[in-house]
């Protein structure tokens, strides 16, 4: 029942596709012939090119700002943001922890940060 559902699903976009392939062949057809009237085949051409090279431009366009593409942050601190950003209970939550944890192991707490404070290399100056 299932796979019957995702191949008729399959087919209906492999149709969905063609369906477009033959509508953007059409339209390039129609426009060669508009424009066969006016200028020479070269031209005609040219413009034929350029304006589905525009066409799939602002398609690809359209569809990355769709997609809502996000790089990964890089550093601790953007992570951290993002994780404060999302989640503010769970932050507090984390924030009291630590607290906590920083009242109970003063010492602990110190030897954390300085080794987040510390260079790559590992040489304090």
């Amino acid at each position: 029942m299932i796979l019957q559902r995702v191949l008729l699903v399959i087919a209906a976009a492999a149709a969905l596709a063609a369906a477009a392939a033959v509508g953007v062949v059409a339209a390039a057809c129609a426009l060669y012939a508009l424009l066969a009237q006016y200028v020479t085949p070269a031209l005609d051409y040219a413009i034929l090119t350029g304006t589905v090279a525009l066409v799939f431009l602002i398609l690809g366009l359209v569809a990355a700002a769709k997609a809502h593409f996000k790089p990964k942050p890089s550093s601790l601190g953007e992570r951290l943001a993002d994780f404060v950003r999302e989640k503010p209970v769970a932050a507090a939550a984390a924030g009291l922890a630590a607290a906590f944890f920083a009242a109970r192991n003063p010492k602990m707490l110190m030897a954390l940060v300085l080794a987040f404070l510390e260079p790559k290399g590992g040489k304090r100056s």
